[in-house]
């Protein structure tokens, strides 16, 4: 096995064609669009891609299978990995009495009633679990996406139930598949509770809805948004274009950093912004900014502050947040809560370190002060936050903990002395 190297590799898996007999219809837009997102990425991609590999109408499992731990093996050691698969996803059963359901990727080689002939989703993305040096992410433009879980390592202690019974299903409001290790990312042509895509699988221009859509976005860019476009900017790229009214993709996230994709087509020219940023008028900038802005830049790189590089923005983050009084924290979380990508999952994986790292009194304060906002989903933050105190502290910490909370006037509160 070759060593770690780091690079940056996409890997575009299209299956259009299939066997007369199978049951199941081919496009020649899977083709044709998977050849023009390849040549985009080669082209004005280059910078950001070192390999772009293309699967074409593969005929077993593993034509896929040792292509993607290829690429994961070359992405090591910082590196990153994007694997977008174009064709048919169908809804297999596992035992009589639909005891058991998974989403199956179509190969070349599939039929209809024959569950053995699919490619199953969960095979993918357990091979894309094997590594966690390198930031990772998985297009699916398919049918039956929404039963797609995040990747990375799964969340649950052994033996606790994971939710995955029916994948289309209710979704637990921990999600039984969330990431431990960040920077992983799973775009769907579905959103979660859908099965089918709305529209046709061809566009008069010959692509496909969803990945066509896209190609949409990389091509003309988003203005507001930062010099380089992401997996969640596209998503929210798509979402918003007019010509999308019809496409509903849904993204699941862990952490902070959502992997970089194509040149932002929409970003002033590079050349006008005269060589590198000055950091330091960056940072000057964060500093004074409000927190409406800062929130802006952290969720969907938009705003005054967008241009400004999103790790540097996620730092300025989580200094103010590691000694900032109580209802200040309180608001920046709150604010996050107005995009749909600010969930408790994806908060805890930027925020646990600042926060965590906080006297227990003091997060009982936070939680005081997040439950002041009467938003559920700062009250689910909260509880996370306590949850998380006395899971790792002792019951000090935990008396600490409640004294916060009642902001008990006899309490010491941080640097002080006594009992609370």
């Amino acid at each position: 096995m070759t060593e770690a190297r780091g690079e940056r590799q996409a890997i575009i898996i299209s299956v259009g064609r299939y066997a007369a007999g199978s049951g199941l219809t081919g496009y020649d837009s899977v083709d044709a669009t998977a050849r023009r997102l390849t040549e985009l990425l080669e082209q004005d991609g280059r910078p950001l891609w070192d390999r772009v590999v293309r699967v074409v109408d593969p005929e077993s499992p593993h034509g896929i299978i040792d292509t993607i731990a290829r690429g994961m093996q070359a992405a090591r050691g910082g590196g990153r990995l994007l694997v977008h698969y174009i064709g048919h996803g169908e809804v297999l059963t596992v035992g009589s009495g639909e005891t058991y359901k998974y989403t199956g990727l179509a190969l070349s080689t599939s039929r209809t009633r024959a569950p053995w002939s699919f490619l199953a989703l969960d095979v993918v993305q357990e091979e894309m679990r094997v590594h966690h040096d390198c930031a990772r992410a998985l297009v699916l433009d398919c049918c039956n996406s929404a039963g797609a879980g995040a990747l990375g390592v799964p969340a649950l202690e052994f033996g606790e139930p994971d939710g995955r019974r029916d994948p289309f299903g209710a979704r637990p409001a921990a999600d039984a598949w969330s990431a431990r290790d960040p920077n992983t990312c799973v775009l769907t042509a579905v959103s979660h509770g859908s099965r089918s895509q709305l529209t046709g699988a061809i566009r008069p221009d010959g692509l496909t809805e969803f990945s066509g859509l896209m190609i949409d976005v990389l091509e003309s860019g988003i203005p507001g948004a930062g010099a380089v476009l992401n997996i969640r900017d596209l998503y929210q790229g798509m979402k918003d274009s007019p010509q999308g009214k019809d496409v509903r993709p849904g993204l699941i996230q862990r952490g902070p950093y959502p992997l970089d994709v194509f040149p932002n087509r929409a970003a002033p020219d590079h050349a006008a912004r005269g060589g590198p940023p000055d950091t330091r008028e960056q940072d000057r900038r964060l500093a004074a900014a409000d927190p409406r802005e800062l929130v802006a830049a952290w969720m969907r790189r938009q705003g005054p502050l967008a241009d400004i590089d999103t790790d540097r923005v996620v730092a300025c983050v989580q200094r103010r947040m590691a000694g900032a009084p109580a209802a200040h924290v309180a608001h920046i979380v709150h604010l996050t809560h107005g995009y749909e990508e600010g969930t408790v999952e994806w908060l805890r994986d930027t925020l646990s370190r600042p926060l965590l790292g906080r006297d227990a009194w003091d997060n009982g304060t936070v939680m005081r002060a997040l439950a002041a906002h009467g938003c559920p989903d700062c009250l689910l933050f909260g509880r996370w936050i306590g949850d998380s105190v006395v899971k790792h502290g002792g019951p000090q910490d935990a008396l600490r903990l409640m004294a916060g909370r009642r902001h008990d006037p006899l309490s010491p509160g941080p640097g002080g002395g006594g009992t609370p």
